[in-house]
């Protein structure tokens, strides 16, 4: 019985030997990749005027916002049209509120600066600019000044427009 147990260990280790001789190894690359896309997201808070006096002898103001979030390196342009009422077709000088009931409207403007000194708009002039952004990644907010001048004699009401903030991105 111990020439048989001799015997089996001999062939055991002889297996374990020859399969540790025919072991080895292979290495091969595994390629890894992605593309980050070029791409921006816009958002607004609303410009509120809330109550406008027309009595009053001072201008109404208010500020709103415009988010943009773009790829870092993105370089974008935002600009506001406009609204759906200006007196004269997509000139950022005359837009204007209106009323439910026709008949009336309220003109204010919409700035880039805090002085209400240059008109936000869609073009880059004297007049008018509009903005412009360079991508990080992170959400950057740009406030939207707006005024409604003193001494505008209007019927009480609610007065409304709507502005499109648009973002044109490369």
């Amino acid at each position: 019985m111990d020439t048989l147990r001799v015997q089996w260990l001999a062939a055991a280790l002889l297996v374990l030997g020859s399969t540790a001789a025919a072991a080895g190894s292979a290495n091969a690359t595994l390629a890894v990749s992605a593309s980050v896309s070029l791409t921006c997201a816009i958002t607004t808070t609303p410009v509120n005027f809330g109550p406008y006096d027309p009595s009053s002898r001072s201008a109404t103001e208010a500020a709103g916002a415009v988010m943009i979030t773009c790829t870092q390196g993105a370089i974008c342009d935002i600009a506001l049209d406009a609204g759906a009422h200006p007196r004269v077709p997509g000139n950022i000088a005359t837009r204007r509120m209106k009323p439910a009931e026709p008949g009336h409207s309220l003109p204010y403007a919409l700035f880039t600066d805090s002085a209400r000194g240059m008109l936000w708009g869609n073009q880059f002039n004297n007049n008018d600019r509009f903005v412009t952004h360079v991508g990080n990644g992170m959400a950057r907010q740009y406030t939207v000044y707006g005024r409604i001048t003193a001494g505008q004699l209007l019927p009480a009401g609610l007065y409304a427009d709507t502005v499109i903030a648009t973002l044109t991105y490369h």
